[in-house]
């Protein structure tokens, strides 16, 4: 996989050790938290192995997360803002839609352990949030803690879908029979959560967050509160990472937290139609 590596990247010939690149998300308006942070990890990769001179993320006015009494930039709503490398010399370029879709497509080759490095590195979760997780976790994460994430709405056209009955089956053979277990539920799909409580009674934990009435409309589609949807989104990725099993469904969210996480042991109930090496 090494090898396809260095091959891959022998493509990005466009790319020079001169160039400052300015990471917006003016081609790709509407795609998600963790689709957005796969960019950023991508370019990172780039940079931190030399391919260009620096970086700074900007995703001025666009994105499901802008808000503009926020300010212009999204990403800073969430993560301390990144501005790396040297200006002063150095070309400074606003990616073609092209640049982003290698970009992409080159993360997803990424093995677990290099993208955790990148995201241990560079990105940085704004203080108000990691005390929000810091306090969830010490109020709620005592027992034994599995965490479930189950990614439904819209899903579907990238993944096969996976039967609720599915999910708790593969929970039954993990519940610890020697302590006390608690289960931390992340989905967007209402419907799951409250089978989840129906099943677990006394063992269920999620975050009181915004999810989807229906099975084909995402959740940061529906709802219009950007800033909440987001904030909600990172830290169902940060607690599930702190969890001592995953038990997950395709999704680039519970795919970060492995990354915040690397350690964290997983199981994958599905896969995405198009294969990648750490399967989102």
């Amino acid at each position: 996989m090494k090898y396809k590596l260095v091959i891959f990247f022998s493509f990005l010939c466009f790319l020079h050790a001169n160039e400052f690149h300015i990471i917006t998300l003016e081609h790709f308006p509407n795609v998600g938290m963790f689709a957005s942070a796969n960019q950023v990890l991508g370019q990172l990769y780039l940079f931190d192995s030399g391919k260009m001179a620096g970086l700074s993320i900007h995703f001025e006015k666009n994105g499901l997360y802008y808000d503009p009494s926020l300010g212009p930039n999204w990403w800073s709503y969430y993560f301390e803002p990144i501005c790396l490398g040297e200006k002063r010399g150095a070309n400074r370029v606003y990616p073609t839609r092209d640049h982003y879709l290698q970009v992409w497509a080159q993360r997803a080759l990424l093995p677990r352990a290099t993208a955790a490095y990148l995201v241990k590195k560079y990105i940085h979760i704004n203080l108000d949030i990691q005390k929000k997780i810091d306090t969830f976790v010490a109020q709620y994460f005592h027992d034994y803690m599995i965490g479930i994430h189950y990614r439904g709405t819209d899903k579907g056209n990238e993944a096969p879908r996976i039967s609720y009955e599915t999910v708790f089956e593969e929970i039954e053979k993990h519940i610890p029979q020697e302590k006390p277990y608690s289960l931390f539920v992340a989905t967007d799909e209402l419907a799951f959560l409250e089978q989840a409580r129906k099943r677990y009674p006394t063992h269920v934990i999620a975050l009181d967050a915004h999810r989807s009435l229906s099975s084909g409309l995402g959740v940061h589609v529906v709802n219009k509160n950007h800033y909440l949807i987001g904030e909600e989104a990172l830290m169902d990725a940060c607690l599930l990472s702190k969890c001592d099993l995953l038990i997950r469904t395709s999704s680039n969210l519970s795919l970060w937290s492995t990354y915040f996480n690397p350690d964290l042991p997983v199981i994958l109930l599905n896969q995405r139609y198009r294969k990648t090496l750490e399967p989102e």
